[in-house]
């Protein structure tokens, strides 16, 4: 715990420290949303954005919010001032503390909890080598109420991905219900044929992701043709390239799907030109 630093409500508080009550929704209901940013030395990439997603999810929960951009722009200040120069934000909102019953209890305050901390670690050679990723059992379901929505239930993404590592890959990727390619647990996906750059609708379950969105943005100026369309699973056999998106880790490569290699098996010219394009302008891009 000596790597964190966190806010509760604003207030500074020790993170080893009880913060967050039982009757909490958030602990219980996994009644909350969250975000996840990248700091870079102290500049929050693409806040706004993140900020603008998360008033829409708490639209959809029927979630009044402030505007909690000054919370997390002090966690990552505070963070570059720890020394840690890039650094992970997350904001984590809750509906508050209730009773136990199913509907929510009228005029409960939300909670916000802000936590920064160095960048995770990635696999070795992430990057340079790409990663191996297996289809996950369970599905993206386009059709729930909450499908798009970046809310507390992770559980099924903890599984998938923790089933992939312990099968000897690197990351999970998920399916939708009628079986097109979906998204990772933590990440967006993108395939690359010739100069077309291919994702899959947000009509497939996926979360509207920050970096997925930048990313198709840079595509198109970098003169790609970008898809957004329905991805069948034979697809990814025929792929040239293929890889993640995800505030944290930026865009990293996929060589290997199940037992599929990907194109000739390490990372391709198009993520590459892709990757240095979003290096370049995350600290100035919107």
């Amino acid at each position: 715990m000596a790597e964190t630093l966190m806010w509760v409500n604003g207030k500074q508080v020790d993170p080893a420290a009880p913060h967050i009550s039982g009757l909490d929704r958030g602990f219980n209901r996994a009644d909350g949303l969250f975000e996840t940013m990248r700091s870079y030395g102290g500049h929050v990439a693409f806040l706004s954005r993140h900020m603008r997603r998360l008033a829409g999810g708490a639209k959809a929960l029927g979630l009044a919010l402030p505007d909690l951009s000054e919370q997390v722009l002090t966690g990552a200040r505070v963070a570059t001032e720890n020394g840690w120069g890039d650094s992970a934000v997350r904001l984590t909102v809750s509906r508050g503390v209730g009773d136990l019953g199913l509907p929510p209890t009228p005029g409960v305050k939300p909670t916000a909890v802000v936590i920064a901390a160095p960048l995770p670690p990635t696999p070795p050679g992430m990057y340079d080598k790409g990663i191996s990723v297996q289809i996950a059992k369970g599905r993206r379901n386009e059709y729930s109420v909450t499908s798009g929505l970046k809310t507390l239930a992770y559980a099924e993404a903890v599984i998938a991905l923790t089933a992939a590592r312990e099968a000897g890959f690197d990351d999970a990727l998920f399916l939708d219900i009628e079986g097109h390619v979906a998204e990772g647990p933590i990440s967006n996906v993108m395939l690359v044929k010739g100069r077309k750059l291919i994702t899959p609708p947000l009509t497939c379950g996926i979360l509207p992701g920050i970096t997925r969105a930048v990313t198709m943005e840079l595509g198109a100026e970098q003169g790609l043709t970008v898809e957004e369309r329905p991805v069948e699973r034979a697809e990814i056999d025929t792929a040239d390239e293929m890889f993640y998106t995800s505030s944290l880790r930026e865009l990293y490569p996929i060589v290997r799907v199940n037992e599929t290699m990907i194109g000739a098996g390490r990372p391709g010219p198009v993520y590459q030109q892709l990757h240095q394009a979003y290096a370049a302008g995350v600290k100035t891009r919107s």
